[in-house]
């Protein structure tokens, strides 16, 4: 499961309704502008638009990612307690870069983190 970048748990849906259920196919005017933003974004600090996030070196997002202080204890507390690997360490880093690209934000800060930390695990949303 480190190689996953995202992964949630989801309700079940009921088998009988999965055809009744309609779904608007357009695309949601202001999710799609605040990604355009964030991508600018990534294209400015990275030098290209073909850089995102998800394709940073762990020497790129080091350098990058840009953590505040109190988001770097966070990840640094999760990953000690629920012994977390280098590799999912990294790959939750280039997550909250990326949410707090989303924000518009130059620092990624621990409620970044937290939202990113939500994203790799039920279990992750205990930290005590």
């Amino acid at each position: 499961m480190d190689r996953f970048d995202l992964y949630v748990e989801s309700e079940p849906i009921d088998h009988e309704q999965l055809l009744a259920i309609t779904y608007d196919t357009k695309p949601d005017k202001l999710a799609r502008e605040r990604i355009r933003i964030a991508r600018e974004r990534q294209a400015k600090r990275y030098g290209s638009t073909e850089k995102l996030n998800n394709l940073l070196s762990n020497k790129e997002i080091t350098r990058l990612a840009r953590l505040a202080k109190e988001a770097q204890v966070i990840l640094n507390r999760a990953a000690a307690k629920l012994d977390i690997s280098a590799r999912s360490y990294m790959r939750i880093v280039k997550v909250a870069r990326t949410i707090a690209d989303l924000d518009e934000s130059d620092i990624v800060s621990a409620a970044h983190l937290a939202e990113a930390l939500q994203y790799r695990s039920k279990k992750l949303t205990t930290l005590e």
